[in-house]
């Protein structure tokens, strides 16, 4: 018997797509993840140890920002971001983060100026930029709303 979550429980969930996770952190801690991931090296008949080099190299990579530089073949590359919004649909993923790993708020406005995106971002001491979660809201006739969003700017570029 399944037990669905009490509201409780969810307001603390940070779901996020996939895309937007490192993609060391999916391989390691998402089983799903890690099968996709598997299934896209192998489609593109990758040496087993090139893959692991370059999951090693793109451990703390966010597979949404990537480029060529990170040297993953790009039929597998394809493969794994395709297969992630399938998964995001069907078995949403929790980064287990929390408003309280925030260390930075990234915004974006929209074009006309009448809503707002905000990136949530953890960059503690040394670590990677990781994002925790994204929130966005508009203003409808003077009454502020959540939104839907959009694709923010990628901060920087990796590879």
């Amino acid at each position: 018997m399944i037990i669905a979550k009490s509201i409780i429980e969810r307001m603390f969930e940070m779901i996020i797509p996939r895309k937007y996770e490192w993609l060391g952190v999916l391989y390691e801690k998402d089983p799903v993840s890690r099968d996709l991931i598997d299934k896209a090296f192998a489609i593109s008949n990758c040496d087993p140890e090139i893959k692991e080099e370059l999951l090693k190299y793109n451990q703390c990579n966010i597979p949404a920002f990537m480029n060529i530089g990170c040297g993953i073949p790009g039929q597998s590359y394809a493969f794994f971001m395709e297969g992630f919004e399938k998964l995001d649909e069907s078995n949403p993923y929790d980064n287990d983060l929390t408003f309280n790993d925030v260390t930075r708020i990234e915004y974006e406005t929209s074009r006309k100026g009448f809503a707002i995106q905000m990136r949530f971002v953890n960059e503690a001491c040394d670590s990677p930029y990781r994002i925790v979660g994204f929130a966005a809201i508009k203003n409808n006739k003077g009454r502020i709303k959540t939104d839907t969003g959009w694709n923010m700017i990628a901060p920087f570029e990796i590879g």
